[in-house]
């Protein structure tokens, strides 16, 4: 999976286009991007958690992820910490063989925290590592095939896409 090329189709991608006027300003950019991390997270997880077979449900959870790596990219462009989110193809593939969690809602919280850390301590290494939990989450907990999340990816939000 080739972060980068996924980082920068949606490089300029507006945050929040959508929010009310006034929550639209300058100073709460960085704000809603973490907003929005926060609640494609939870929807992602929402619907892992209520779904009784999630490989029946795979296109929806897909979208679901590819939907958060959106919002984890922006903040990661907002902060100027996409070298960050850089993961060797090596370190992908060791994704693969880690063990599975059987508690999403542990994972959920895990990653709430180090998000919050990130967003109200200026933690760099906090961001990092809620990041390699969320690809772990999509690879073992979800099993979702690396080259499935790259491919979905770029067909929703690719520079061809017509979201874009």
């Amino acid at each position: 999976m080739d972060i980068k090329k996924l980082t920068d189709a949606v490089r300029f991608r507006e945050v929040a286009h959508d929010y009310r006027i006034e929550q639209r300003i300058p100073a709460n950019k960085l704000m809603n991007a973490y907003f929005e991390l926060n609640y494609c997270i939870g929807n992602l997880f929402k619907r892992s958690v209520v779904t009784d077979n999630i490989e029946e449900d795979s296109e929806a959870i897909l979208d679901l992820y590819c939907e958060a790596l959106v919002s984890f990219f922006q903040v990661a462009n907002h902060k100027k910490w996409t070298y960050l989110l850089l993961v060797s193809d090596e370190q992908l593939h060791e994704l693969e063989g880690k063990w599975k969690t059987q508690s999403f809602a542990k994972i959920y919280l895990i990653l709430q925290k180090l998000l919050n850390q990130s967003y109200f301590e200026h933690q760099p290494n906090s961001f990092q590592h809620a990041w390699h939990i969320f690809l772990k989450f999509g690879v073992v907990e979800l099993s979702l095939p690396l080259n499935q999340i790259e491919e979905r990816f770029l067909s929703l939000y690719g520079k061809n896409s017509a979201d874009s």
